[in-house]
């Protein structure tokens, strides 16, 4: 069988997209030529639907052409979506460290982290934080500004603190509690936890972090051109004083506690946001 050696988990908008350009290009890793087959969230069929459905309308032919076509039909036009179909997605990568950049992998339940466990029992897992407020709101303007293609100005406080209170938008930012439901499953040694910050102040020395983790070569000068590329520009606008202050409100007590548990660039996360609501009040 062959799945992946590693997943890296998210959290989406934490820079794993910086982190596929990146890993894709070294000699020792294969990743699939989409980033995340999202098989084991439960989203893969529709998933898929939709890139097709996208390809037609020319977003994505070009990652057609440059993935193998037989790959391609395989991943698109399989009738099944299920263990052999996933696993079979990987076989091209045999011999080298396969991967899978899966970032909506960070908020599974418990039963859906267990199924990975029985899989892949000594796959690596690679988890990115980003401030939960930033993140949450990063994420919020990929749906409004550019796939929904929304300008700033017409979107109330409303529809932004709708968005950012979905469940599922809740779960991504709450970077304690996926911690914890991963560590019920792989142990402590099979995680690595790296910070969003490091992508922008130290990305040479991150990259080199992962390639150990992952056993692989860590010779850097294969990410010189790569590694420090901004391919996330980030949110074009800050979030209105209401929605900052409702966001604060929300995710205090997460900041606190990945402050403690995590110290470093946590502890600047949870001490600006007591300094923000300070001001505000």
């Amino acid at each position: 069988m062959s799945y992946p050696d590693f997943l890296c988990i998210g959290a989406p908008k934490a820079g794993t997209t910086w982190l596929y350009d990146n890993l894709v290009r070294h000699p020792e890793i294969w990743l699939p030529p989409t980033k995340s087959i999202h098989f084991y969230d439960g989203t893969a069929r529709p998933i898929r639907r939709k890139r097709l459905w996208r390809m037609g309308q020319g977003v994505l032919r070009s990652s057609w052409r440059a993935a193998s076509v037989s790959w391609n039909v395989k991943y698109y036009f399989s009738p099944f979506t299920n263990e052999r179909w996933y696993e079979s997605l990987f076989e091209p990568g045999r011999g080298r460290c396969c991967g899978e950049i899966a970032p909506s992998y960070c908020a599974m339940s418990r039963s859906q982290i267990e199924a990975v466990k029985r899989a892949m029992p000594d796959a690596r897992i690679l988890l990115f934080l980003r401030n939960p407020v930033d993140r949450i709101w990063s994420h919020a303007m990929l749906a409004f500004l550019v796939n929904l293609r929304r300008p700033f100005e017409s979107i109330t406080t409303d529809e932004f603190i709708d968005f950012c209170d979905q469940d599922r938008q809740r779960r991504y930012s709450s970077h304690s509690e996926n911690i914890q439901n991963w560590l019920s499953c792989f142990p402590r040694d099979q995680i690595l936890i790296e910070f969003f910050e490091d992508i922008a102040l130290n990305p040479e020395q991150l990259l080199g972090r992962v390639c150990s983790f992952l056993g692989v070569q860590s010779e850097l000068s294969m990410f010189t051109q790569n590694a420090r590329r901004n391919i996330f520009k980030g949110p074009a606008h800050a979030p209105p004083p209401a929605v900052k202050q409702w966001l604060l409100n929300s995710f205090r007590d997460e900041l606190n506690t990945l402050a403690r548990d995590f110290g470093s660039y946590a502890k600047t996360w949870a001490a600006e946001a007591e300094a923000q609501m300070r001001g505000a009040a």
